[in-house]
């Protein structure tokens, strides 16, 4: 059980490394704000992310409809609600839900992805962001899947399973966002700086169950091995 939590670190570790990486760039994100959303949004995703992996890793079947269907409900759900923003944000503006510190505010994104805009850079023709983001995507399901073929027992472990569907669910997003509207949008403005939207949460929790899968299968299969051949013959 100890070891469940340590691996969960690595949930929050893609939110810190971006918030690390906005300071660095940014000496304006420093801060009370800035400093508050960098701890509350690690230790949201630590929790979160050690129960995500508990319940993935619960015996019940999740075959290729449960993943379908699960890929599906990921993108209806941040494409709806960002249709909701489109629609209803346009009248009220921003909503504050913790006053300034956490708010809900249409906010473009036309550097189309996390760490151009950290880099200050922009593509704009959104048919190579389209394609970089397919290829992105492509790596990362062949990533898993890899693993998954290669492990004996990654091809029935669901943590890698629902790892596949999030992450490929989060570049679809990302891709439908770039294709049709010609920028990313983010909607979730959190500590007066940061912007996200559904996608990047899919997108952290997918990669965060692969990794996490990763060093317990690694370790779990280190720890066999040793046990075995300190047996008796």
């Amino acid at each position: 059980m100890k070891k469940h939590w340590l691996f969960s670190l690595v949930f929050p570790l893609w939110w810190v490394l971006y918030c690390v990486m906005l300071f660095l760039r940014s000496p304006g994100a420093r801060g009370w704000y800035g400093y508050t959303a960098l701890a509350a949004g690690a230790v949201f995703l630590y929790v979160t992310g050690a129960l995500a992996l508990w319940a993935a890793r619960r015996p019940r079947r999740f075959g290729p409809a449960a993943m379908a269907a699960a890929f599906a409900a990921f993108i209806g759900i941040d494409q709806l609600t960002k249709w909701l923003v489109e629609w209803g944000l346009g009248s009220f503006g921003t909503v504050q839900v913790v006053g300034d510190w956490l708010m809900l505010k249409s906010a473009p994104n036309h550097s189309h992805n996390v760490l151009l805009s950290l880099l200050g850079l922009v593509i704009e023709n959104r048919w190579i962001n389209v394609l970089i983001k397919a290829v992105f995507a492509l790596l990362l399901v062949l990533a898993v899947l890899y693993y998954a073929r290669k492990n004996p027992d990654g091809a029935r472990d669901t943590r890698l399973r629902w790892a596949a569907a999030l992450v490929l669910a989060a570049a679809v997003c990302s891709v439908v966002d770039s294709a049709l509207r010609g920028y990313v949008l983010d909607y979730i403005v959190f500590g007066g700086m940061m912007a996200f939207d559904p996608k990047d949460l899919y997108m952290m929790y997918g990669i965060g169950l692969f990794l996490a899968a990763w060093l317990q299968m690694e370790y779990g299969e280190k720890k066999g091995n040793k046990d075995s051949s300190m047996k008796p013959e």
